[in-house]
């Protein structure tokens, strides 16, 4: 299937993120066996691989995921916006082992990623150096409300004539991410060994809190290499972060937040033929928060799956079990959500027209904890010094049934259409209150159900790439919650990019969304709210002066709208940003 997102930084190594194919040469794609590649007959036949490190020359700007509920189990919707990851991988050694991209603009939105690998010729060991930042310094829209026909409207300042309720004001702030470690693999005949060690840093600064946010990550994976004479397959991932949240609020007082996160997904069973194998899946995460009263919160499952993959047919037939265990006392970090410890877990793929339409269908559901560096990856700007309740919890959907078609015509125009029904039990979900006419953000959980449907494209050739990643979600949120926002009912992104005889390119992208409603249970009447929909509209530029050396700019939300990616923050409009890319 086709994906826009960038891919967290995980274990492999010799990494050489190509340019070449933006520019109309030829990349062999890499495939990696997984646990989901062995179970999914849609992807068997994909001729195309994105590509492991983010291209500089056709997308420079930070990119991101906005969906709702994309498995693994992330909650109702999931937005990173400053998440850059550089994803060592192997390729083909062509002699260069230090990558550069670096950039900034107006705003002040300093960029930079590098890569270093050092070659080991004749060794199966690889390895890499990275680091990677983005930020945003700069002023941000004050976000107020106004009346619109009954309806509050959550946007910048008072619209024209009507009724202001409260005139929002500018502030100065900053939001920053940084990302920096180690990785690499050591291969054997029949398995593979990586690691990634690295560092997480999360900074921001807004009218009310300034946080300081510094984690440890230590991930280490061993797998088998999935191949027809394997007697028995093991795929199993293990990870530790040590983080601290350091937060200064007003009049002088500090809190601190210290968290431990341990995690272990693994995957093994026998192998009784090239077509046929039984794995047993283990998932476990658990977060330990010990300076709060000893505070813990945790989810374990196991799933019996039966992979069966022949011909046309591709069967993942499988039962999940799960269960959570926490110690949170009333009024403490986690809302706790029972859960109904026995989950689908089935895919099922017909290969129509082989190598250009799979039919597939899946169901499936599960239970998982949250994290609170997890939540600052999508929400930096909370400030739990302004909220009567944390934003933890757990996600508990209870089934997720998709009917989807996936394939390419003329192996120009890939697609991935689905369409299906999701039913939570608890689903994480923006939120706001109101201290008098003042809005807060409150996030929270609620059971919901939801239609969605889903449509990728992505368009190929020489000259032109295209692509585009529409949604379309309807939810019953507003019967079941106060104050709680669900998905837009329309939301996506467009973007093509044209390259000139490899040495200019031009583009434009656009993401969009429509609005969000809410409603705020108040006396003497409930409140309806809205989140105003936007679109994002950019343009992008770059010229390759050699094969080393190449010069990039980009401008951004030329409509000069609020977009509002979390509720009540908004960066202030038009934007620009240039850079240089360097490959040695």
């Amino acid at each position: 299937m086709f994906r826009t997102k960038l891919c967290a930084a995980c274990a492999a190594a010799a990494v050489f993120f190509n340019l070449n194919d933006v520019y109309g040469q030829k990349i062999d794609p890499v495939v990696e066996v997984t646990r989901d590649y062995e179970g999914r007959l849609m992807v068997v036949h994909k001729p195309l691989q994105t590509m492991p490190v983010a291209d500089s020359l056709q997308h420079f700007d930070l990119e991101f995921e906005y969906s709702v509920n994309d498995s693994p189990y992330k909650g109702t919707f999931e937005f990173n916006p400053l998440l850059l990851n550089i994803v060592p991988g192997p390729s083909e050694n062509d002699g260069r082992v230090f990558r550069l991209r670096a950039g900034a603009g107006y705003a002040l939105q300093p960029q930079l990623d590098f890569v270093w690998s050092p070659r080991f010729d004749g060794s199966r060991f690889r390895m890499s150096l990275y680091g990677t930042h983005g930020s945003y310094i700069g002023r941000y829209r004050g976000i107020g409300s106004w009346a619109d026909g009954g309806r509050t409207v959550l946007d910048a300042g008072s619209k024209g004539n009507r009724q202001s309720l409260y005139e929002g004001h500018g502030y100065s702030g900053y939001d920053m991410e940084t990302k920096a470690g180690i990785s690499g693999a050591a291969g054997w005949e029949g398995g593979e060994f990586t690691f990634d060690v690295g560092y997480l840093g999360i900074a921001m600064k807004d009218t009310s809190l300034v946080r300081h946010y510094d984690a440890l990550d230590v991930r280490l994976r061993a797998r088998s290499d999935g191949g027809p004479d394997r007697l028995f397959f093991y795929d199993a991932a293990v990870g530790y972060r040590y983080g601290n949240d350091n937060m200064s609020f007003p009049a002088a007082r500090r809190s601190f937040l210290t968290e431990h996160l341990f995690s272990l997904d693994a995957s093994l069973g026998p192998v009784f033929s090239e077509s046929s194998r039984a794995l047993l899946d283990i998932g476990f995460n658990f977060a330990d928060y010990a300076g709060l009263s000893g505070e813990y919160a945790g989810d374990f499952s196991v799933t019996p799956r039966y992979v069966f993959r022949k011909g046309r047919w591709s069967l993942d037939l499988g039962v999940k079990f799960a269960v959570t265990m926490h110690n949170t006392p009333s009024g403490g970090m986690y809302d706790i959500s029972k859960g109904q410890f026995v989950y689908p877990d089935v895919r099922i793929g017909f290969a129509a027209v082989r190598e250009y339409l799979d039919i597939y269908l899946l169901a499936t559901g599960g239970d998982r904890v949250s994290s609170w560096s997890g939540f600052l990856a999508s929400d930096r700007f909370y400030n739990p010094a302004a909220s009567s309740s944390y934003p933890l919890g757990n996600t508990v959907e209870r089934v997720s049934v998709f009917l989807g078609l996936d394939g390419n015509i003329a192996s120009r125009l890939g697609y991935d259409f689905r369409a299906g029904y999701v039913n939570y039990a608890s689903a994480f979900l923006d939120g706001v209150s109101f201290a008098g006419n003042q809005p807060q953000y409150a996030p929270g959980f609620a059971a919901c159900q939801m239609f969605r449907a889903d449509l990728k494209l992505v368009w190929k050739s020489d000259a032109v790439s295209a692509g585009a990643d529409l949604s379309c979600r309807i939810t019953d949120i507003l019967s079941h919650s106060s104050g709680l926002f669900g998905p837009a009912a329309f939301a996506g992104r467009l973007h093509a990019t044209y390259n000139w005889r490899g040495r200019i390119y031009a583009g434009a992208d656009c993401r969009l969304s429509t609005s969000r409603n809410s409603v705020v249970r108040m006396e003497p009447a409930d409140i309806d709210v809205r989140i105003p929909g936007y679109a994002d509209l950019g343009v992008n530029a770059g010229y390759r002066f050699s094969r080393s050396f190449s010069v990039w700019a980009r401008a951004g939300n030329l409509l000069n709208m609020t977009v509002q990616d979390v509720p009540l923050h908004a960066r202030p409009g038009i934007n620009f940003t240039a850079g240089i890319c360097l490959e040695l």
